[in-house]
């Protein structure tokens, strides 16, 4: 019987410290409408992964302090629950400021501001909870009625206060509408030509070294002879999400790519999933599923529709999203230049390619993205 009672503090314990976690996720995802299937999707995932593993933990320790106390528990315990959901929605709060912090350039002004006071949430209710423990562990069992209301009341309020910030989600913004061509005055051909060439994970880390030591000269010349400067990136730091904001000029919020893939969760599709939780193990018990992400999820009008509608000739190979798009005053090469798996190889065939495009296109911006350095 007591092996019982300490399994129902451990359930309800990791039912809130599952129920922090599925907040988490839903603030990272302001898209998503609070309706009840979307919640129900989303809560009985986090339920059966990380609810399963924080009963588990809980249970396990209750155990020892059992073994080692031998007083059994109450089927609900102040004592333990007290400390135990302190510990959960405490971690919430930590783990909610953290996914803040690594993922605000990815929310709108307005959700990211409704990710902090839901945050501030979380940890004021773990503060009262608490209290609450610490009052109860000195006292003891004196005044449990309100202890245990007082209880009550501080954990609904971590499982609905995050909700209510939150709120009943954002609108999706609309697709991309017609591209709106730029000032005549702009469209005076130039003396020369405009390059951009893209390198995937090229900080200046890492290149700037490498040219010191002389091993990318090229880019060493392009360095002594011109001006650098260290820009910040967006997370997640994966290609589709960055090259995205860089050809539509807006953050993920705006762009429409947050990440390299979506996620699938029953009624609920998911942008971005949570760090610091292991959240990728979701996919590999295959309670999410993961699907591409196409230039239909462009949100943003890319750079070479911009382009095009102002007539301007521009050649663009390797970009992210530009597979389909067409150009009647330049020429648009697909990322997907050859089917091969080496990142490498496949830059080099771009590269042919780009270069012979050139011959029989005269554009006045040319721009190309590599994958590896090793393709210059």
């Amino acid at each position: 019987m007591p092996y019982l009672r300490l399994l129902t503090n451990a359930l309800v314990a990791g039912a809130v410290g599952a129920a922090m976690l599925a907040h988490v996720v839903l603030l990272l995802n302001p898209q998503l409408p609070l309706r009840p299937g979307v919640v129900f999707s989303i809560g009985w995932r986090v339920l059966a992964s990380a609810g399963g593993v924080l009963t588990a933990g809980f249970f396990i320790a209750s155990l020892l302090r059992y073994q080692a106390t031998h007083r059994s528990p109450g089927w609900l315990s102040l004592r333990l629950l007290a400390w135990m959901t302190t510990l959960v929605v405490g971690l919430g709060g930590l783990l909610a400021w953290l996914n803040l912090s690594a993922f605000e350039a990815s929310l709108s002004a307005d959700a990211a501001r409704r990710f902090a006071v839901a945050t501030g949430a979380l940890v004021a209710t773990a503060g009262v909870l608490l209290l609450i423990a610490l009052v109860h562990y000195s006292f003891g069992r004196h005044g449990s009625r309100v202890g245990g209301s007082l209880y009550a009341i501080a954990v609904v309020a971590a499982v609905t206060l995050p909700l209510v910030a939150r709120g009943v989600g954002e609108p999706v913004p609309p697709p991309v509408g017609v591209a709106r061509a730029v000032a005549p005055s702009v469209r005076e051909r130039p003396a020369g030509r405009v390059w951009l060439v893209l390198l995937d994970g090229a900080s200046l880390d890492y290149v700037s070294p490498a040219a010191a030591q002389g091993r990318l000269p090229q880019l060493g010349r392009l360095l002594d002879a011109g001006a650098s400067v260290t820009l910040f990136s967006i997370e997640p730091r994966e290609p589709a999400p960055i090259w995205a904001s860089v050809a539509t000029g807006r953050y993920p919020s705006g762009s429409g790519v947050a990440s390299s893939e979506r996620y699938r969760a029953g009624y609920a599709h998911l942008d971005l999933l949570p760090r610091y939780v292991f959240a990728d193990a979701l996919r590999h018990l295959r309670l999410i599923r993961t699907e591409p992400v196409d230039r239909a999820s462009l949100r943003g009008t890319p750079l070479w529709s911009i382009l095009e509608a102002s007539e301007l000739s521009a050649g663009i190979a390797g970009w992210p999203f530009a597979r389909h798009a067409s150009s009647d005053h330049g020429f648009v090469l697909d990322d997907m230049p050859g089917s091969t798996r080496d990142p490498a190889d496949a830059d080099r065939r771009l590269r042919e390619r780009f270069e012979d495009a050139l011959v029989s296109h005269d554009v006045q911006l040319g721009s190309v993205r590599y994958a590896v350095l090793s393709a210059l």
